[in-house]
């Protein structure tokens, strides 16, 4: 269980009694035996913590360099201030952990609201805060394009929303640093062929020209699927990105591509004209062309690939090591479907952007606390593929004044379940958990909002304001 004791409580407050001390400590002593082997999925994170019950030093093993940093954050949330100059008090433990999921991501949207470094940075923190281990990157979108690309600049030089809101290749490289120091692996998701509408600021090319009555309208939509200089643009900047992100994996997208009826795609001779060829009719045949000639060509990057569901759901022929991001409505029975051949990780139940859970009618943190990852029809074989779970926080209404609010702590509270046993699932145990670790964000800086109703922290958060006049 990843919180600590607390920091602050309910009204009426009730007075904690601190355990009589006895002995000191005089030190941490940490043993690794692997020291920063590649920060992937899958890598080690266990651990073993003791804290003697008399005098003497705290003992730290772990098989990874990163599983000793999950153990010094562990000893950070058993250690609290006395109230008395500089003492501090430590329970006495020896704790034996790992978690459950390898892959325990935040997805963070900078592409409809732009985020400033100093505010990824403070995001990155709060992951380790809450034992998370992926900062999945959603870096561009229909809405901007911020990433400063070395082989196309004028992709954020006409793609994002102006000079001031980009990341230079010194601002990523700045981020990739600073997650690794703190044993976060960074997910850069470039979706394509649907969300590319900043693409086609600088590369009007790329997108498919939609039509009006016979005659062009001036608008475009989509990654071209059937113009073979599409990929060979891709290939040119997908081998930039395979370059830029150590992660052995990239995140390719692949949603949301509208195909109605009247919709761009459906409304372009050249589509029509492919489509009366191959004896199509319904245009997610294209769709599922663009996407085996792009999956072709980012996998020639040496990247493994992670995706949304569509990929899958539209019979890809995905690479054996593909992991299919799960994100739609009815994700029991799409996870007993994926499973059978693919890994996967699960996102459907953990938007946590919206101000209140859609998806549970057990109260908010509660309805994203008590759901099971696991709770689908398969096999054990089929279990052990699910990799991990995040939590998205997509910007159409987030950016840097609200982010840290909206996420911890209820993000903290999906964190604790993709890092605990199955069997640590009670909110009611887990809501006193909840409400000291969000005192621990607060008095590290981070302004975690209440969840339990009128309560206060030993250290309340206080906006360093410095009024302009």
């Amino acid at each position: 269980e990843p919180f600590g004791p607390p920091g602050g409580g309910a009204r009426p407050p009730q007075p904690f009694v601190h355990p009589t001390a006895t002995g000191s400590l005089s030190g941490v002593v940490v043993s690794v035996k692997e020291v920063e082997p590649p920060l992937q999925m899958g890598v080690d994170e266990s651990y073993e913590l003791t804290v003697p019950s008399s005098s003497g030093t705290v003992q730290i093993s772990a098989q990874t360099t990163w599983g000793a940093l999950r153990a010094l954050e562990r000893l950070s949330q058993l250690t609290w201030w006395t109230g008395k100059g500089t003492a501090f008090t430590v329970f006495s433990c020896v704790i034996t952990d790992s978690p459950r999921f390898s892959h325990r991501g935040v997805l963070v949207d900078t592409a409809r609201h732009f985020m400033p470094l100093p505010s990824i940075k403070m995001a990155i923190d709060s992951l380790v805060y809450s034992f998370y281990s992926v900062f999945h990157w959603h870096i561009v979108d229909d809405q901007s394009f911020p990433y400063v690309s070395t082989t196309f600049p004028e992709l954020s030089a006409e793609g994002a929303f102006d000079e001031n809101h980009i990341y230079s290749q010194k601002d990523v490289a700045d981020v990739l640093q600073y997650a690794h120091e703190r044993g976060i692996r960074v997910l850069i998701e470039f979706d394509t062929p649907g969300h590319t509408a900043s693409w086609g600021v600088s590369h009007p090319e790329l997108l498919v020209p939609c039509y009006t009555n016979g005659k062009p309208n001036g608008a475009r939509y989509g990654a071209n699927p059937l113009l073979n200089s599409t990929f060979e643009f891709m290939g040119k900047f997908f081998a930039e990105v395979a370059s830029v992100f150590p992660d052995d994996y990239v995140h390719v997208g692949g949603d949301e591509l509208s195909l109605g009826q009247g919709s761009c795609w459906t409304t372009n001779p050249d589509m029509q004209a492919w489509m009366k060829a191959h004896g199509e009719t319904d245009y997610a045949a294209l769709e599922n062309v663009y996407e085996q000639r792009f999956v072709n060509v980012v996998s020639a990057t040496n990247k493994s690939l992670i995706g949304w569901q569509e990929l899958f759901d539209n019979g890809i022929n995905l690479p054996s090591d593909f992991v299919v991001n799960v994100w739609k409505g009815g994700w029991q029975e799409e996870m007993s479907k994926v499973t059978a051949k693919f890994r996967t990780v699960l996102s459907s139940p953990y938007y946590e952007n919206y101000i209140e859970n859609p998806y549970s009618n057990s109260g908010d943190w509660m309805g994203y606390y008590t759901t099971e990852p696991l709770n689908f029809t398969g096999t054990a074989e089929q279990k052990a593929r699910v990799m991990g779970c995040e939590t998205s926080f997509w910007a159409e209404y987030i950016d840097s004044t609200n982010f840290f609010s909206r996420a911890w702590p209820r993000a903290a509270a999906s964190g604790e379940r993709f890092w605990s046993d199955a069997s640590v699932n009670d909110p009611v145990e887990a809501s006193g958990r909840l409400h000291a670790h969000r005192c621990r964000l607060v008095a590290r800086g981070i302004p975690a909002e209440p969840v339990e109703g009128p309560s206060f922290c030993r250290d309340e958060y206080d906006v360093q304001y410095n009024p302009p006049f």
